[in-house]
């Protein structure tokens, strides 16, 4: 069960909440094991990135619940938004994740329906990819000015990269600690495209190559299947076109492996190698299947989580079913768990008490736990907040200049999930084999010393409608 307790209600955004990610951002300590003191590892500040349809972001510092700053990053709804240069892995028997830094840490993605993406430098680091010998924060955007103020230019952080990309009105994008950007395709919205980024390169026309263009599902060479006739392809979840349907959602998985899921319910899993071509000698990339999942077909895929901790991928769709595929397994072999609520709009886990949470397209914020099966079993519902002002809004009707009043039920309703990661809590260090270090002591960070208890601490984030963010801890 979640045990959780209502911090605060972020309020900022006036457009409905449509991202949230945790941006962990560096501190003054890292750890080491004691049985292995030659490498040290980081903890993290967990900071807070929320997004509307507005294309508005805004930064949050969740100890103070005030914005470090905000800036109109797209001109239409943000679909994506996404740390870059980190990742998160388990340690044995340790209740707690480990953080894993590449080059591109302290940059952040955002993808909206405006038709492009967009890569922002927020936190520079000294030397390398390592927070420990120091870091400046690019732009902390602490003045708040107003967007509908045309004289006063917003404050921006770095924008270091563009690409146009095909935008529909639900499809994410996704990028791997690799540098591989996984896109709906431009010329065809069943196919996705595999661009490779370097932001390192000098020359603006190096940093971005495409390595695998418009690529269509091709069921024939998953190994665990064979060829598929037309009397077969209705059972396997083709739509009427003879094909799985455009693009709704995609998710890494590792380096080289990712998920698609399709308007048609299926999900195909592709993994990406490199292969030496026979005329000239060079390297190309190609891609092959190893994962097909119908469990949910006929209704589009709507959400996808990967639970690294448990082993675990749950998709969810515009039905009542979570599709529970295990990474342990050699054919991910699955579980349907049947919420009996339709239409499953955003999903995450909470790894450390093996904790699930989705929201259902009611507005309600459900909770399950995996049971002894490694289902779901239900755990409790979190009820729609009460308006910030009034329970009604006026609204204009441009043709008959008529003005109503128009129940704000709907604004009410929830939108998106989130939680954070659970790090070493440094009160239990000791405790738990591992030696604290003091680090970082040339450089400001935005959260002060006597504050960095809260790594231990585990935080929800609902996002709502009418763009309240509800901030929750975790016991």
């Amino acid at each position: 069960m979640v045990d959780k307790v209502l911090r605060a209600t972020l309020r900022a955004h006036s457009s409905p909440i449509t991202c949230i990610v945790p941006f962990y951002i560096p501190s003054t300590l890292t750890y080491t094991f004691s049985e292995d003191e030659t490498r040290d590892y980081p903890l993290l500040n967990p900071s807070l990135m929320t997004a509307d349809e507005s294309g508005l972001v805004i930064w949050w510092n969740i100890l103070t619940r005030r914005p470090l700053g905000l800036w109109k990053a797209h001109s239409g709804s943000i679909l994506t938004i996404e740390q870059l240069g980190i990742d998160w892995e388990s340690n044995g028997s340790h209740d707690f994740s480990i953080p894993k830094i590449t080059e591109s840490y302290g940059q952040l993605l955002t993808h909206s329906k405006d038709g492009s993406i967009k890569i922002w430098n927020m936190i520079n680091l000294v030397e390398g990819s390592t927070a420990k010998s120091g870091f400046t924060y690019s732009c902390l955007l602490k003045k708040k000015i107003s967007l509908a103020d045309s004289e006063i230019p917003v404050p921006t952080p770095p924008l270091l990269y563009e690409i146009p990309v095909n935008a529909m009105n639900f499809t994410n994008v996704d990028m791997n600690l690799n540098g591989y950007l996984l896109t709906p395709a431009t010329t065809d919205s069943e196919g996705w495209d595999l661009y490779k980024i370097n932001l390192k390169e000098i020359e603006e026309y190096k940093k971005l190559k495409r390595l695998i263009q418009n690529h269509q599902p091709n069921l024939h060479s998953t190994e665990k299947m064979v060829e598929i006739g037309e009397d077969d392809q209705e059972a396997m979840g083709f739509t009427k076109r003879g094909r799985l349907g455009v693009i709704m959602k995609t998710a890494w998985i590792g380096l080289n492996r990712f998920l698609v899921g399709y308007e048609s319910g299926v999900v195909v899993g592709y993994e990406v190698y490199q292969e030496v071509n026979e005329n000239d000698g060079n390297l190309s990339t190609q891609t092959k299947n190893f994962l097909y999942n119908n469990d949910l077909e006929g209704n589009p895929i709507t959400a996808m989580c990967i639970d690294k901790a448990n082993r675990k991928i749950l998709c969810s769709s515009a039905g009542s079913k979570v599709s529970i595929m295990d990474l342990k397994s050699k054919d991910y072999c699955s579980k349907i768990f049947e919420t009996k609520h339709k239409g499953i709009s955003s999903i995450d886990c909470d790894s450390f008490s093996n904790a699930v949470g989705l929201i259902t397209w009611d507005g309600y914020t459900r909770f399950y736990n995996y049971d002894e099966k490694l289902v779901l079993k239900f755990s409790s519902k979190m009820r729609r907040q009460l308006p910030a002002i009034s329970n009604s809004k006026e609204v204009i009707d441009d043709q008959n200049s008529e003005v109503t009043l128009v129940n704000s039920l709907q604004t009410q309703r929830a939108s998106v999930i989130k939680f954070t990661r659970k790090q070493l809590d440094p009160r239990e260090a000791k405790l738990a084999g591992m030696n604290m270090l003091y680090n970082n002591g040339r450089s400001k960070n935005i959260v002060k010393r006597n504050k960095e208890e809260v790594f231990g601490e585990r935080w929800l984030f609902v996002g709502y409608q009418d763009g309240k963010v509800a901030m929750y801890s975790i016991k």
